[in-house]
């Protein structure tokens, strides 16, 4: 069995063992990952950070964008802005001073560590967000912060790797680029989505459309990174414009198939990328062979520690303490610090942070190897394998033991939304009712639907828990009545009554039913 078919096996395994367990598979990805690359015999996988960028990171964030709420973004802009930028500077700034004290660094490499490891990784951040029971506020904050603060790190880095590899650096100059960064980030990122938005609104062509929304992350972030802006920026932009449009320009059909392909692009592609992660502790290793292992190791718990706390003492002076004085968001304020507390070990890095580490030159300008480059790889990889796994691991424990679950916003929201829309079809059917054209047997079966419906999105807006109960029970009734539908149906295909396409064309209704009552 080749590295290939070793990588495949392995994102198989973990993806049934991920669920079997309910540990996020990010961590066993990059824990597998890390124990293939020492398998005798295998060699070294070595990637190139630019393909990293390229092929895993603006799919993963544009979609992470894309399932974003803009009023839940917006309504926590100031917390997150803060989090985003005052904090990755703060971060970037203590790492290089210990790098400093602690490996001997100079200035210049130490800069370029402290902004490889001072963001958090969206895909990390989302996926493992995703799989825990918390409030909207803190899942909006983590994911917020993970779109936003790439733009700031990955500018910082450019900066740090050009000063040391020239030896000069110009404040004018920095903040120039800084100021090419975001605000062409953020009109490239408009543009291509507003041009993805109307191309996927004349399309009609399902397949059509999912191609152009599998292409507009790379459009985005490649437009961008031509003209010097921030290509993460930019596709974050793109895919907040094009998922608050998708409503409102795509029919029912092509809403699902793309979405399905999406599902499956974006776990696929998380998959690889952490595995991708864990091998390159090998290769990683090997490059500091002659750098003695005990000062760098205690290096790598001095960088770590320094990440790990600087997080908890910020979220704590600019998150918290606002928290605690006002309500924001739905924020209870007597409840903010446990937020904050969840908020302040979810400082997940990833495959972004490996990416930068691996894209730190191997030489100056003057022909030189760059100063401390192993060194800066391996603490890189050090802070990426504590927080993923380390904190990755625990935050959950921590969410339980903290008593932080979901507020209920969601399934009040919810509620409401189905409750409009009842109310407009049964406006609808009385509308339409009179004028003949629509056999009545048909109005009255839709009628005492919607009205059956309505009742019980009454009920369970004003007694949540008991009707819940009687919601529950309704949806495996009709799951089982959904169940026999299809083995009658099968049967006839197997009795030769009717054929495959028949089957899959009948068989598609009925599953769009079952997922519909939560089949």
């Amino acid at each position: 069995m080749n590295d290939v078919e070793l990588i495949l096996a392995l994102l198989v395994a973990v993806a049934a063992l991920a669920a079997r367990l309910n540990v996020p598979y990010p961590i066993l990805l990059v824990i597998g990952g890390a124990a293939l690359g020492f398998i005798p015999g295998l060699p070294p996988v070595r990637i190139a950070p630019d393909v990293v960028f390229l092929l895993f990171v603006p799919p993963l964030v544009f979609a992470a964008g894309f399932f974003t709420s803009w009023r839940d973004f917006s309504a926590n802009a100031a917390p997150i802005l803060s989090l985003a930028v005052g904090l990755v500077v703060v971060t970037a700034i203590v790492v290089a001073v210990v790098a400093h004290l602690t490996v001997g660094m100079t200035w210049g490499p130490a800069f370029v560590l402290g902004a490889v490891v001072s963001s958090t990784d969206t895909t990390a951040v989302v996926a493992i967000a995703r799989q825990t029971n918390l409030p909207r506020r803190i899942v909006t904050l983590m994911e917020g912060e993970s779109l936003v603060n790439d733009a700031v790190s990955l500018t910082s880095f450019r900066l740090a790797v050009v000063a040391t590899a020239s030896g000069v650096f110009s404040p004018r100059t920095g903040g120039a680029d800084l100021a090419l960064a975001v605000g062409g980030a953020l009109a490239t990122g408009w543009v291509v989505g507003w041009l993805t938005a109307a191309a996927r609104g004349h399309s009609g062509d399902p397949r059509i459309t999912t191609i152009v929304s599998i292409i507009t992350p790379y459009a985005a972030f490649l437009s961008a990174d031509r003209i010097g802006a921030s290509g993460i920026l930019a596709v974050v932009v793109a895919g907040l414009y094009v998922g608050r449009r998708e409503s409102a320009i795509e029919d029912a059909q092509t809403r699902l198939e793309t979405r399905a392909v999406w599902d499956v692009v974006i776990f696929a592609l998380n998959g690889l990328l952490f595995i991708l992660v864990g091998l390159q502790l090998r290769p990683i290793w090997d490059a500091l062979q002659g750098v003695e292992s005990t000062g760098i190791l205690g290096a790598a718990a001095a960088v770590t520690l320094a990440v790990v706390l600087t997080r908890i003492v910020w979220v704590a002076v600019t998150v918290d303490a606002p928290l605690a004085r006002r309500r924001v968001a739905g924020a209870e304020p007597r409840d903010s610090w446990r937020g904050a507390a969840v908020v302040s070990w979810a400082g997940l890095r990833g495959g972004s942070t490996l990416a930068a580490a691996l894209s730190v030159p191997l030489l100056t300008n003057g022909g030189a190897p760059f100063p401390f480059r192993a060194e800066i790889v391996f603490l890189a990889f050090a802070v990426i394998v504590t927080t993923l796994v380390g904190q990755g691991l625990t935050l959950p424990l921590l969410i339980r033991r903290l008593g932080v679950a979901g507020d209920g916003v969601e399934i009040r929201e919810e509620v409401l939304a189905r409750q409009a829309a009842a109310a407009a079809a049964l406006g609808r059917l009385d509308a339409i009712a009179g004028d003949g054209s629509w056999p009545a047997h048909a109005i009255a079966t839709l009628r005492e639907r919607f009205e059956h419906e309505a009742a019980l999105l009454a009920d369970l807006g004003a007694h949540r828990e008991q009707a819940a109960g009687h919601v529950a029970s309704e949806r495996r009734l009709r799951q089982e009545v959904l169940r026999a539908e299809r083995e009658a149906v099968v049967r006839l295909r197997d009795e030769g009554e009717i054929s495959d396409q028949v089957l899959r064309r009948v068989g598609r209704d009925i599953d769009l039913e079952e997922a519909r009552v939560g089949g």
